[in-house]
């Protein structure tokens, strides 16, 4: 009956121990996933970090690029008020032919004139289609800034949960 007894304590102690080493287990496994979890919070958070830097530079180059389009804009503008003068220009000139004499003259400064205007307009239409590029700049800079941010957003809930999970 000793012996029962020495094998029935062995029995229990060797219980005890085996439902230690689980508890260790565990422990230990809980711990990694932490561990894993801290990693990646951290990647998570230099991810939201890069982010921010792309979203600052858009935001200078949005700067640049508006600041660009101002100065283009006046320079537009100012074209098209010579192209509406040379337009005039050419039409006075056309209503000023004269009946005999000086036709010769006449057609010349009228072709320099038309020449002139046809310059203006081409400079024009080259001043219009760079601000139209340039809005387009500015629209694509804007939407990748608006999309960085939602993925910052994004970025955020899963660092929020993982710190829910991990218990920080």
């Amino acid at each position: 009956e000793g012996e029962v007894q020495s094998l029935g304590a062995r029995d229990k102690e060797l219980e005890r121990e085996v439902n230690l080493a689980r508890l260790v287990l565990r422990l230990a496994q809980k711990l990694a996933e932490g561990d894993a979890e801290r990693a990646q919070q951290q990647a998570l958070a230099a991810e939201v970090q890069a982010r921010n830097g792309r979203i600052a530079q858009y935001g200078v180059e949005h700067g640049q690029i508006a600041a660009a389009v101002q100065t283009a804009q006046a320079e537009a503008t100012e074209q098209a008020r010579v192209v509406t003068e040379r337009e005039a220009a050419v039409l006075k000139h056309r209503e000023a032919e004269p009946a005999l004499f000086g036709k010769d003259d006449w057609r010349a400064k009228l072709d320099d004139l038309e020449n002139a205007l046809g310059d203006a307009r081409t400079d024009l239409a080259r001043r219009q289609q760079g601000l139209q590029a340039a809005n387009a700049e500015i629209a694509r800079l804007r939407a990748l800034g608006e999309a960085e941010q939602t993925t910052i957003a994004t970025l955020h809930k899963y660092y929020r949960d993982a710190s829910q999970f991990v218990g920080l």
